[in-house]
């Protein structure tokens, strides 16, 4: 019978999971949409999971037998669900140690760094690390409506805002007004909010790559936005630094963070200036990678 370890990412829109043998050799390597998760019971979510597993392991050749489970599970901020979760998983696999955490912290632990800052920009904006205690503290995730500010959805909120204001103050002239009523479809600026309101946040949220090429193309408007946006992405940081994380190390992963060099090197120019010995990098390789390694260190 062969031992294997399993790592799942469940991320907000997709699952991915990873089967590995004793010898490091990766046996499955799947990707699913995530589904209905967010709105599910623990119950539900522990039996999707165990069945999302049990699925892979039938599937192989020959006998195997899972020793390790680690899953980095979306919506998971408190240690309390991570345990509930954890508790609810393991009679799906009695004779395998599981273990839960926020998918966030795998960008850390996908880097190899655990003890590191991890930083998400992608739809949303989320930091997350471990403290001396061994659980984790997270800044932001507060979703598009209040936060998420340096994420893809907080940016197109507030490059709205800006616009807003600036047609307050008679002004419609700025390349990103124009850039955004485009996207949109739409013939007024005042038309904009029941974009956000009417709309799912996956879709308009996609507009923010148009913020960095009007700022790129010189609008005043896009540029101020982007530079709160890296202000509040360095705030994530300072505010688990105030609660007792002393890493120096951030890992950024996301979709924005990853695809935006001048965002990410204005960036690392903040968090240096506010703590010279901060050291921000990219993460390079998937998430669930750090859900693999967890699972390994299990053993």
């Amino acid at each position: 019978m062969t031992p294997l370890l399993a790592g799942i990412d469940v991320g907000g829109t997709k699952t991915r999971l990873m089967l590995q043998d004793d010898t490091g050799a990766i046996l499955l390597d799947d990707t699913c949409p995530t589904g209905r998760w967010r709105a599910e019971s623990f119950g539900a979510k522990a039996a999707a999971l165990g069945q999302l597993v049990e699925k892979a392991l039938t599937g192989l050749n020959g006998d195997h037998r899972l020793r390790a489970l680690a899953v980095g599970a979306h919506g998971c901020d408190l240690a309390q669900e991570c345990r509930e979760l954890e508790r609810l998983l393991q009679p799906y696999f009695p004779a395998a140690r599981c273990r839960v955490v926020s998918d966030v912290a795998l960008v850390a632990l996908a880097a190899g760094r655990p003890s590191a800052i991890g930083l998400i920009a992608g739809t949303g904006s989320v930091a997350i690390a471990m403290n001396d205690d061994g659980e984790y503290l997270s800044a932001g995730g507060w979703g598009w409506l209040l936060g998420d500010e340096g994420g893809a959805s907080g940016l197109v909120r507030e490059a709205v805002r800006a616009l807003l204001a600036d047609y307050d103050r008679g002004h419609l002239d700025d390349p990103l007004t124009r850039a955004l009523l485009d996207a949109f479809g739409v013939g007024h600026a005042l038309d904009l909010p029941a974009c956000l309101l009417n709309t799912d946040v996956a879709q308009w949220s996609r507009h923010a790559a148009l913020i960095f090429a009007c700022a790129h193309a010189g609008s005043p408007l896009a540029a101020t936005v982007v530079a709160q946006a890296v202000e509040a992405l360095s705030a994530l940081v300072d505010s688990l630094r105030q609660r007792g994380i002393a890493s120096c190390q951030v890992i950024a992963a996301g979709g924005v963070i990853s695809h935006q060099p001048e965002m990410f090197n204005a960036l690392a120019a903040t968090l240096k200036r506010r703590q010279p010995a901060a050291t921000l990098e990219l993460l390079r390789v998937a998430p669930v990678n750090g859900a693999r390694l967890l699972a390994r260190s299990l053993l």
